[in-house]
């Protein structure tokens, strides 16, 4: 496909900006419209009948899906004819086309069987070209956003779920998961996480809900090590919750990758392209941290460890108890970024302010409120701040396009 503006348009990355953030004022316009009589659900309900959403969720889970439409549809205009590089050229060259060796064999420690095999598959149908491999990651960013937002909504109200997701549908600050087509790696595994959480978190185990979650994470966990991170939230979050049946439902996936890992993916360990360096762990995992926090509202990781103290001292100064969820899924960062700085931190923390990461960071943030459920007094008072947040990540998406081909 050739590139659909040509090169008479070199101001392209303010145009994308500019779309996106009219993007806002469409999903602004939506949600306020939305807003007749809607209140927040009760958690407690929530948890004991399901997830459920009415006609009066329709257009703020619309809004979030205009908001990461328009981002995506832009990136896909601006991008569409630029060549594969980076990890995704390595696929092309090494990977395809695909045998049983390629796609089980680690890719960064990762198993990447599920994203191989689609990049096959596209690469058949279509050849190697840019457009399709770029479409599919972000209508995969378009279904996690649109997704994350409905389960939000179902679960904290119209407005606190509007507000918490709409940063994430433009979540420029992570550009490079929306700008290069192999991270499907992330949004998958994401995707796949999202539906385990929605499925897990109704106390009745019908049969097909447990096919379904164990189906999801079996998906995810053949995409990436990402999914091991969700699944080991899941499980904290089951052991701490008394939910003791729904930790069966984790089985398949771990048997699965451990099988794999044991006979095939510990030779990953050694494939010299790192070292590891227990002294970065609990720098990095700060850095980490404190990097996708302040990538969320745009910022930087300054910003972010400045969050992430002031939290902290509100947590202590209000003797603050966290539930199951929260505890659960903030293990997972932690071990997430613990665990990544045995492989990745090549003797210094800074490699975890990548800004790749701030995308898993958001999501398991939000996957923790959305199971949680807590009760937010005033909803409104997160819309400016969402506004802002997002307004900045276009910022600095704009800032970072002339960086990529």
């Amino acid at each position: 496909m050739p590139h659909l503006l040509g090169s008479w348009l070199p101001y392209h990355q303010a145009l994308a900006v500019a779309a996106a953030i009219i993007g806002i004022g469409v999903a602004m316009a939506l949600f306020f419209l939305s807003q007749r009589g809607a209140t927040q659900p009760d958690p407690a309900v929530s948890a004991s009948e399901g997830v459920k959403l009415g006609t009066d969720n329709i257009l703020p889970i619309l809004a979030i899906g205009a908001s990461a439409a328009a981002l995506a549809g832009f990136v896909f205009i601006l991008k569409a004819s630029t060549p594969i590089w980076d990890d995704g050229a390595l696929v092309l060259s090494n990977r395809l086309p695909i045998t049983l060796a390629s796609a089980l064999k680690p890719y960064h420690e990762h198993l990447n069987l599920v994203p191989i095999a689609i990049w096959a598959l596209l690469d058949w149908l279509f050849g190697s070209s840019t457009w399709t491999f770029l479409a599919v990651l972000l209508l995969t960013h378009f279904a996690l956003a649109t997704g994350t937002a409905a389960l939000l909504v179902a679960r904290l109200g119209n407005v606190a779920g509007f507000a918490l997701v709409l940063p994430l549908a433009l979540l420029g600050s992570a550009h490079y998961d929306i700008l290069m087509p192999y991270q499907i790696v992330f949004t998958i595994p994401l995707l796949c996480g999202l539906i385990a959480v929605w499925l897990s978190i109704p106390r009745d185990r019908a049969l097909r809900r447990r096919i379904g979650v164990a189906g999801a994470l079996l998906i995810g966990i053949l995409t990436s090590d990402v999914a091991l991170f969700v699944i080991l939230a899941m499980g904290i979050w089951f052991l701490l919750d008394g939910r003791w049946r729904q930790i069966g439902d984790l089985l398949p996936a771990m048997a699965v990758w451990f099988a794999w890992f044991v006979t095939i993916g510990r030779n990953g360990l050694n494939d010299g392209w790192h070292s590891a360096t227990v002294g970065a762990i609990i720098p990095y995992t700060l850095t980490g941290i404190a990097s996708g926090i302040g990538g969320l509202a745009g910022l930087s990781p300054t910003f972010g460890g400045l969050f992430l103290v002031a939290g902290l001292v509100v947590v202590v100064v209000r003797r603050w108890r966290p539930g199951p969820a929260y505890i659960a899924f903030a293990i997972a960062l932690v071990a997430m970024f613990a665990t990544g700085s045995l492989f990745r931190s090549y003797g210094s923390a800074n490699q975890a302010t990548a800004n790749r990461y701030i995308y898993l960071v958001g999501y398991i943030l939000v996957f923790a409120m959305a199971t949680a459920a807590p009760k937010i007094a005033h909803p409104w008072r997160l819309v400016p701040v969402a506004i802002v947040a997002s307004v900045l990540n276009l910022i600095a998406f704009a800032i970072a396009l002339p960086g990529y081909p």
